[in-house]
C-alpha cells in the first residue's frame, strides 16, 4: 500500500521538491522522508486497494501491449488509478476490521522494542486537512517506517564476476519492480531484508521504487 501511495507522490513531483541541491546532485534528506505525510486507511482497506490496484495495472498492461505506440495515454491512466484509489473510490468505505489508531499503536509497539528504547512521533502539524474517506487518517512516514539511509562501499571493492554480495546502489539495478543483480561488492555497508522498501533518493531518478 505504501508503495503505491509513494509511487502516487513521486508522479505528482513531490521527491523533486524535497530535493536539496548539494554540489554536482540533488538528494532527499533522511528527515524529509521521515515527515512526508502518508494519507493512511484501515488494514483492510488497504489491502482492498491494493488488490484493486493491482487488478487495474494488470489490465493497463494488456492494454500497454497492445497500444505501446501511445505511451502518454497509458501514463496518464496509471496515475488515474492510483489518485482514484487514494480517495478512497475504489473499495467500500466502512469500518470493519482493525482502525487505524490501533495499527499506529501497534507499529509504535514494533518500532520501540526493536530499536530498545520510547520513541517519540514524528511531528505532524503539517499535514494536509480536509475531508477523508470513514477511518481514514493522515500520519507520517516516520511514524509507520523506520528510513536507513543507504551507503556506498568504496569503488575498489565493485565487480561484475559475482564475488560477494549484490549491490544495489541505484535505478541502474532497478527492475520493473524487483531489483537486478547488475553488480557486486565484496565489502557492503548497508543491508536490506525482504519485505523492504527501496527509494532512489538521489539524482534525476529521485523517488523511483523498487521492493
Amino acid at each position: 500500500y505504501v508503495a503505491a501511495f509513494l509511487r502516487m507522490e513521486q508522479k505528482k513531483g513531490t521527491f523533486e521538491l524535497l530535493c536539496r541541491r548539494f554540489v554536482g546532485q540533488a538528494a532527499v534528506p533522511r528527515e524529509s522522508l521521515l515527515s512526508l505525510p502518508l494519507l493512511l486507511p484501515p488494514l483492510n482497506e488497504q489491502k482492498r486497494i491494493v488488490a484493486k490496484i493491482e487488478e487495474l495495472f494488470r489490465e493497463s498492461k494488456t492494454a500497454r501491449d497492445a497500444l505501446d505506440k501511445i505511451p502518454a495515454i497509458m501514463k496518464r491512466f496509471r496515475q488515474s488509478v492510483l489518485v482514484a484509489a487514494f480517495k478512497g473510490e475504489f473499495v467500500k468505505n466502512d469500518s470493519d476490521g482493525e482502525s487505524v489508531e490501533r495499527l499506529l499503536g501497534k507499529i509504535a509497539l514494533i518500532k520501540q522494542k526493536r530499536l530498545g528504547k520510547k520513541i517519540s512521533g514524528v511531528q505532524q502539524s503539517n499535514l494536509p486537512n480536509g475531508d477523508l474517506p470513514n477511518g481514514w487518517r493522515w500520519t507520517t512516514i516516520g511514524n509507520v517506517f523506520d528510513v536507513m539511509m543507504g551507503q556506498s562501499p568504496l569503488g575498489t571493492t565493485y565487480n561484475n564476476k559475482g564475488d560477494g554480495t549484490p549491490l544495489l546502489n541505484g535505478p541502474t539495478e532497478f527492475g520493473e519492480e524487483y531489483p537486478k543483480e547488475v553488480q557486486w561488492t565484496t565489502e557492503p555497508t548497508k543491508f536490506s531484508d525482504k519485505g523492504d522498501l527501496l527509494i532512489c533518493v538521489r539524482g534525476n531518478t529521485t523517488g523511483r521504487m523498487n521492493w
